[in-house]
């Protein structure tokens, strides 16, 4: 049969059922045999609807399986697991929130890894462990005995042990759902009854090229179901341990992001104790932070195609941050730049800024673990690299949300604290990273889902800068916004304001100050006076660039600050 006619050709645009079983009903009638046969009414109908069902099938596997071919268009995170591990990179898993503090004791002793410590948020209490032996030593105050700077861990801490077996070809040891691989330890005995070996921790392969066949390392993947799979070498590339060899690891099993902010209001306010552990005193130095679900199909997407470009080598700046998460697990975020982009360009250098997991800054072991590790590995001879601080925007939130009483028990209180959780969520999944935007609309659209009672909310942001002053000298403080500050017309009303200090004037009275802009591109100081009206104490006290976001505050020197060595300054965008 002849379809040269085009009112026979059988159209293939759309794929959807309805359409398809349309489309060949068209089809039919386009035929002499067919042209006024009533397929509603007949046995014809049942073969259509199987035609149409078969037809929508194929087609919707046939994409699928094409899509699942491409790390770009693929949608499960099996497949996309499957083709980064194709490109050599494994992905992060979830990980735990982690606090610093400090233990203070009345006994010189020991705490062992994967002791209990208590961290309560509200009225939630959530379990942090050490990964690590603590050894509680003097203090140098009579009396008191402790340690510093101790790192811990939300979760608990366990143990899996497997007996090798290579008569089990289907063998595998595989860690459960929610393990924190950063913390994992891994050793290999030599069987129940003999723990020789245990003492050696095997580490985690990295660079398979410095990789000998008795050097003891393991490697990780990840499988089904967001979990990780451990293996060995094959005593050519790394040491294979024995059959009858015992595998212990240890993990600490987590909540990820949910125990974030725990020890936050210790550090705001005097003699709170978010962590209680018996007979301790706990002080906190950096509140839990870090915690996060495993790595995000759009992270893995965009980092592994990147960590196969770099070979395992730093060249490009784009090498150096890819490289600099992948291998420390306390780093969340890097930011490389060459020397040449500096001002004045400083060439020869290349220029790191890192964001750990906890807190804002590395400490200095860190640092300098790192700047050797790039030098002896990573990067060449004449290059050489510095690690900046990074200079962090703060956020102010003012939000107005408006609720239906009749939808929720929760009352005032409790619609505020979910909306303070999403803000806080946002915020470390979404902007903790360099090269991350806030989205306005999307941030207020996620605080309108927190609860089906919420109508609608009206939210306002102002941007936060940090400066530590000195009391001895004047100095000049530079503020980079790095967002244009709102300036409808020169002479506005001020949009930069500060948090309060002291400061002496002319007669060399002291007084409350405050920092503002005067409309026109200038800083000034200003006070209250007795009828809390503001008056102008010193006009010129810097400059002020509406367009860049740059703040500029010369010849400076408070004589004091109430309740903190810092002043905080804010400023209202032109941007939302």
């Amino acid at each position: 049969m002849a379809f040269d006619d085009l009112s026979k050709k059988l159209e293939i645009a759309d794929l959807d059922f309805d359409t398809l079983k349309n489309s060949f009903k068209d089809f039919l009638r386009g035929q002499d045999e067919f042209k006024d046969f009533n397929f509603e009414g007949s046995g014809m109908n049942y073969l259509l609807d199987l035609l149409a069902y078969n037809t929508h099938y194929q087609s919707f596997y046939t994409n699928m399986v094409a899509n699942e071919m491409f790390l770009d268009t693929a949608l499960k995170r099996d497949s996309v697991v499957s083709l980064a591990k194709h490109l050599g990179y494994t992905p992060n898993s979830v990980r735990a929130a982690t606090a610093t503090v400090n233990l203070t004791g009345s006994s010189e002793t020991t705490i062992l890894r994967g002791t209990s410590i208590k961290g309560t948020v509200g009225s939630v209490t959530y379990n942090f462990v050490p990964i690590d032996d603590i050894s509680i030593v003097a203090t140098g105050d009579a009396g008191l005995f402790g340690a510093d700077s101790v790192k811990i861990y939300e979760g608990t801490l366990e143990t899996t042990s497997f007996v090798v077996d290579y008569t089990d070809p289907s063998q595998k040891f595989v860690l459960p759902e929610n393990a924190d691989t950063s913390t994992l330890t891994v050793r290999v005995q030599n069987s129940l009854t003999d723990s020789t070996g245990y003492s050696t921790k095997w580490q985690l392969a990295s660079d398979l090229n410095e990789v000998k066949d008795t050097d003891k390392v393991y490697h990780l993947q990840e499988i089904e179901n967001n979990r990780f799979e451990i293996f060995f070498g094959d005593n050519i590339v790394g040491e294979k341990p024995s059959d009858g060899n015992v595998i212990v690891v240890q993990y600490v099993l987590t909540n990820g992001p949910a125990a974030n902010g725990v020890g936050r209001n210790d550090l705001n306010e005097s003699g709170i104790r978010s962590f209680t552990l018996s007979s301790y005193t706990v002080d906190t130095i950096a509140s839990a932070a870090g915690g996060s679900e495993a790595e995000t199909l759009r992270s893995i997407k965009y980092h592994a195609p990147r960590s196969y470009a770099a070979q395992d080598r730093s060249v490009t700046a784009s090498d150096f941050s890819t490289m600099l998460v992948r291998d420390y697990a306390d780093i969340e975020s890097a930011y490389v730049w060459g020397g040449q982009d500096n001002d004045p360009p400083e060439y020869g250098k290349i220029f790191v800024a890192l964001k750990p997991r906890v807190g804002l800054t590395l400490d200095d072991a860190t640092k300098l673990e790192i700047i050797n590790d790039i030098k002896r590995k990573r990067t060449i001879v004449s290059i050489i690299p510095e690690i900046k601080d990074p200079d962090p925007i703060y956020l102010r939130f003012n939000i107005k949300t408006i609720f239906n009483q009749n939808k929720t028990n929760l009352g005032k209180g409790g619609i505020e604290d979910l909306i303070k959780v999403q803000v806080r969520s946002y915020i470390d999944n979404e902007l903790e990273k360099f090269g991350e935007d806030l989205y306005y609309s999307k941030l207020t659209g996620l605080l309108d889902g927190v609860s089906d009672s919420v109508v609608g909310n009206e939210m306002k942001i102002e941007l936060e800068k940090r400066i530590t002053p000195s009391f001895v000298r004047a100095g000049n403080y530079f503020c980079k916004f790095n967002n244009p500050i709102f300036h409808p017309h020169d002479g506005h009303i001020p949009v930069i304001s500060s948090t309060g200090f002291n400061y002496k004037d002319d007669n060399n009275t002291v007084f409350t100050g405050y920092l503002e802009d005067d409309g026109k591109g200038t800083m000034r100081i200003f006070r209250y006076d007795s009828e809390n009206e503001k008056e102008v104490v010193y006009a010129n006290m810097g400059t002020v660039n509406y367009a860049s976001g740059d703040i500029e505050i010369k010849e400076f020197r408070p004589v004091g600050i109430e309740g903190g060595t810092q002043i905080s300054i804010y400023m209202k965008p032109s941007d939302q």
